[in-house]
């Protein structure tokens, strides 16, 4: 099944940290983030993954099918990139050889557990906090007016162009529009063609919107009053102390 913007977008507004203030969810995915890239995949990283899926399922009570889903499409990725450095492609007997690199085992694993780690850091995150309070934290952080707006415009076109591109080619596939290879290729033209035009004309109504709403060069919005909780905090930083104790105490950890 197709995970929709909608269930996303549930998941975000009906988790059990929807009224916890967004510092310490980022406090949280964050700071492990930066201790997957930069502690030993093991045991660290593997720590850090299991951790984080622990928290996801257990305490936020994400829906296990939409946070696997959502895992899912990254890891592939990594699974990917990781096969290809198991082997290594040098010159022999008169042309390439393909062979097995030296440490290739070893560096897949390490590479494969650190994406773990880091997807999971960041799917908590996405599927916990909205992305207007998150780019309401980097605005009061310095950063300028129009990259905030434009990540909000460009976040909110990216599901709507994704769901629209669905929409067609269900209806294009309904209409034998990819039974053979030569109807695929004029189909998906089409659809690409009609994506570009749908695009401009979004991007226009919207900017009618909002200068008939009296924009004035910001876009603001309504944040609610939460009060950051010491306890929280104080937990985050104990379990981030744990997993990098646990990180420099197994020196025959990985290092790549």
């Amino acid at each position: 099944m197709r995970l929709t913007h909608s269930q996303i977008e549930r998941c975000i507004y009906e988790n059990r940290w929807r009224k916890r203030h967004p510092v310490e969810k980022l406090a949280l995915t964050i700071g492990m983030l930066v201790l997957s890239v930069t502690l030993p995949p093991l045991p660290a990283g593997l720590a850090i993954a299991l951790a984080m899926t622990m928290i996801a399922l257990l305490i936020v009570r994400i829906p296990l099918s939409t946070y696997f889903r959502v895992v899912a499409i990254p890891i592939g990725f990594a699974f990917a990139g990781a096969v290809a450095t198991i082997f290594s492609v040098a010159p022999g007997g008169g042309g390439l050889r393909i062979a097995l690199a030296i440490n290739g085992a070893a560096i897949a694993s390490g590479l494969i557990v650190r994406s773990l780690a880091a997807t999971s850091c960041l799917c908590l995150l996405l599927l916990t906090t909205p992305i207007n309070e998150i780019v309401s934290i980097l605005h009061r952080c310095g950063l300028p007016s129009a990259i905030c707006e434009l990540m909000l415009a460009v976040h909110r076109f990216i599901y709507i162009f994704a769901e629209t591109a669905a929409s067609i080619r269900m209806a294009q596939t309904a209409r034998c529009g990819y039974a053979s290879k030569r109807n695929a290729y004029r189909s998906m033209s089409r659809l690409v063609a009609a994506l570009f035009l749908h695009s401009i004309e979004r991007a226009g109504r919207l900017e009618i919107g909002i200068s008939a709403r009296g924009y004035e060069g910001n876009v603001r919005w309504i944040e609610p009053a939460r009060a950051l909780s010491v306890k929280a905090l104080c937990g985050i930083a104990l379990l981030e102390i744990g997993v990098v104790t646990l990180g420099l105490s197994f020196n025959g950890g990985w290092s790549h």
